[in-house]
């Protein structure tokens, strides 16, 4: 399945967005039905399970 591409790169570099794809990520809850792709400049989005955030651990599930 192709990704989405949610900010044509033409976009990005009119309105000087920038975007560290590497550093970024995709959480989706547990009911989503499948994990977005989402494209960036040429570059996808890693999907993660959880990710920490102000020292805490959140789920997909929504656990803390």
């Amino acid at each position: 399945m192709p990704g989405k591409e949610v900010f044509p790169p033409t976009f990005c570099k009119d309105q000087n967005f920038f975007l560290n794809t590497k550093k970024s990520n995709i959480m989706s809850t547990d009911k989503a039905k499948s994990q977005p792709k989402i494209i960036i400049n040429n570059e996808g989005i890693e999907n993660v399970s959880y990710f920490k955030y102000l020292g805490s651990i959140v789920t997909n599930n929504r656990d803390c």
